[in-house]
């Protein structure tokens, strides 16, 4: 227990630092770099949210088969190998990119940033190699102190520009990158005792390759298709309505996002801690956290009035896009259960295909959805209306099955949840203000009244010391 709230509180530093650095990006860039240098970051921070395509499963293949073993029981040659032998393919996947992106993208700052989106390639897929295996390993310390480098180095860098005055976009993906390369450089540092152990030979590097990424290709892809669900329609916005306003719709996505990051402290503590535990206790603790865990993130629908005040007075041209937060909000609440929960217990169960069907199925109907709102329809209300339907569907069919595979029924709380989400949209959108938020205070104090044995005895499993 007391390992487990110390990699915690190292967790939650490190992603705290995350949220202020998106903060930032939320609150600076727009305001002082402008609409169009903002909606490249955007773009950029976009096509980097797909950098782990390019190891094709071969980190999760690792972290699936690693998951809850000790550190210095790793074969140090053998992991060393693979890491370095990754390094070269991405540099070499990165220079080949950036050979032909000018045949087919003609736009000067677009180039750019897929040029930096190379870049990334080649200095971060070697970074998230290592975080994988100190994650898998329970190395959460090291873990942190890793990811709070990188981001507070683009912190750093972001308050020199602005003190110099800079407002050119190209200057905050130097400032991003400058953080990733630091992270490089510590995370070997971290890894040094099986980085600097010897290499085994080629053919059994190969050979573990083909093994891991035969295990994780399934999860890389699956990962892929869940950012398509969203990117699928982002894509089309930016095609559709220009880079501009890709950046504000992206601005709403962004402040959702902001609390995700303390979910993503937690699910990685979770994964190694649950590997090492039996089917019933499994079963407890999944009850445990999703009691806990619901009413807390719908209780942060509460502040949406609050938000969209202070941010619609700090970034009076962004004030339109601000209300899509009515939509992003719940899609948080519906991320954060997937990352936390559904996904972390179909991983620990090795339920790998089962992720793929699930973000696939969802794929397609985004794709579908597109066609129909973006090119059909042309309207951008009804493009971002989907990204919630969307999220949804993808985490009731994956929690309705997981919930068949560990022996429980959980009809009433998808009920429930749906309802209050429906409440909350409808009131914030057609409503909005103070009206739109006594509305859903009301729904959600009979949510906490309906669930309120459930969730004292989260509380009692706590007190008893269930985890």
């Amino acid at each position: 227990m007391k390992r487990i709230l110390s990699n915690l509180s190292y967790s939650f530093a490190a992603n705290l630092v995350t949220m202020l650095v998106s903060v930032l990006i939320v609150l600076l860039i727009p305001k002082f770099w402008g609409d169009e240098p903002y909606g490249y970051f955007q773009l950029y921070l976009f096509y980097i949210s797909y950098v782990g395509f390019f190891h094709l499963g071969w980190v999760d293949g690792i972290y699936l088969r690693i998951g809850g073993k000790s550190y210095t029981s790793l074969d140090g040659p053998l992991y060393a190998a693979q890491f370095f032998l990754l390094a070269i393919l991405s540099a070499t996947a990165a220079a080949a990119i950036v050979l032909v992106s000018p045949f087919f993208v003609q736009d000067p700052n677009q180039l750019f940033v897929v040029r930096m989106f190379c870049v990334c390639i080649a200095v971060y897929l070697p970074v998230t190699y290592i975080n994988y295996i100190l994650q898998a390993t329970n190395c959460i310390k090291e873990y942190a102190r890793i990811l709070l480098s990188e981001k507070l180095v683009f912190i750093v860098l972001l308050i020199l520009l602005l003190i110099g005055g800079e407002t050119g976009f190209q200057s905050l993906i130097y400032a991003d990158l400058a953080g990733k390369l630091v992270a490089l450089v510590l995370a070997v540092v971290y890894a040094r005792t099986f980085l600097f152990s010897g290499l085994c030979s080629l053919e059994r590097t190969v050979r573990e390759m083909f093994v891991n990424i035969s295990v994780g290709c399934k999860l890389m892809v699956a990962n892929v298709a869940s950012m398509l669900i969203i990117g699928i329609v982002r894509f089309a916005i930016q095609s559709n309505w220009g880079v501009t306003v890709f950046g504000k719709v992206s601005l709403a996505l962004s402040v959702s996002n902001l609390f995700i990051v303390f979910v993503t402290a937690v699910s990685v503590v979770l994964f190694p801690v649950l590997k090492q535990v039996n089917g019933s206790r499994q079963v407890e603790i999944y009850d445990f956290i999703r009691h806990l865990l619901m009413p807390a993130l719908f209780l942060m629908l509460l502040f949406y009035c609050p938000v969209q005040f202070v941010l619609g007075n700090y970034l009076p041209g962004y004030r339109e896009s601000l209300r899509y937060l009515a939509i992003m909000l719940p899609v948080c609440v519906f991320e954060c259960k997937m990352s936390l929960l559904v996904n972390t217990y179909l991983k620990v169960l090795r339920k790998e295909w089962q992720i793929l069907y699930v973000n696939l199925a969802v794929v397609a109907m985004s794709f579908l959805m597109t066609l129909l709102t973006v090119y059909m329809w042309h309207s951008l209300n009804a493009a971002v209306a989907g990204i919630v339907v969307l999220i949804a569907a993808r985490v009731y069919i994956a929690e309705v099955y997981l919930a068949r595979t560990l022996g429980f029924s959980i009809r009433k709380e998808l009920l429930l949840e749906l309802v209050l989400t429906v409440v909350f949209i409808l009131s914030s959108w057609f409503l909005g203000g103070w009206k739109s938020m006594l509305i859903y205070a009301a729904a959600y104090l009979a949510y906490l009244a309906w669930m309120w044995k459930d969730f004292r005895k989260s509380l009692a499993f706590i007190r008893n010391g269930g985890i």
